[in-house]
């Protein structure tokens, strides 16, 4: 995947939704 990609904005996207929920989940 390049960089500056829509797949590469998605991925980043849907893996800081992931550290997001965690951390609500640990607060």
């Amino acid at each position: 995947v390049q960089a500056g990609s829509p797949g590469q904005k998605a991925g980043l996207e849907a893996f800081f939704d992931f550290i997001v929920s965690i951390g609500n989940t640990r607060l």
